[in-house]
């Protein structure tokens, strides 16, 4: 294979790797196949090296690697999909394919201390994500605050707030929020997932 030869001028490459470029070159119709490797291959390749082909996220490299041999795909790839995936986990990526396709809408009612000046007695009157399905149900905010806070993938705004009140008196407060993924969580996600995602 003449782009896998071209590549190994670059840079060694392990055995499992190689026949994985073989597979996909050999998908790929040869008028759509890259000439010669791009940087963001040759960096995917590198990452690869150190997978074993066993572990969970190696097909998510699989992908990224088959969109940067692609010429009509290769440039659509940015260079932070590749750090971005060696960031996370299986639970993490479990999260932004439930967002791919739908929104989640929570709502949240808290009381209002008033001597204290503070809301309190929060509890959830809707909550959209499925929880359940992940390994760790109990981590899904530290997987949320990781891809939302430290790589930007995910947002979760409140965009109302309704007082409660008894009379003329407050007595708690109704928060409306939404989680999706960003422009840049969209992209991540639609590189990183085969179209049978």
């Amino acid at each position: 294979m003449q782009l896998t030869f071209k590549i190994t001028q670059y840079l060694q490459v392990s055995t499992h790797v190689k026949e994985q470029i073989e597979i996909l070159a050999s998908k790929i119709d040869s008028e759509n196949l890259i000439d010669e490797p791009n940087s963001n291959l040759l960096r995917i390749i590198q990452a690869m090296n150190c997978q074993v082909p066993a572990d969970v996220l190696f097909p998510y490299f699989i992908n990224l690697l088959s969109r940067s041999m692609k010429k009509d795909r290769c440039y659509l790839l940015h260079h932070s999909h590749l750090e971005t995936l060696k960031c996370v986990g299986e639970e993490e990526i479990h999260v932004l394919k439930i967002l791919k396709d739908k929104s989640c809408q929570f709502i949240r009612k808290s009381d209002l201390d008033r001597e204290n000046n503070r809301f309190t007695n929060h509890h959830w009157e809707k909550f959209e994500f499925p929880k359940e399905v992940l390994k760790k149900p109990d981590d899904f905010y530290s997987y949320e605050n990781f891809l939302r806070s430290r790589l930007k993938l995910v947002q979760w705004p409140v965009y109302k707030q309704d007082g409660i009140w008894d009379s003329d008196i407050q007595t708690g407060l109704m928060e409306y929020s939404q989680l999706s993924l960003t422009d840049l969580g969209r992209d991540f996600v639609k590189n990183i997932l085969s179209d049978e995602d």
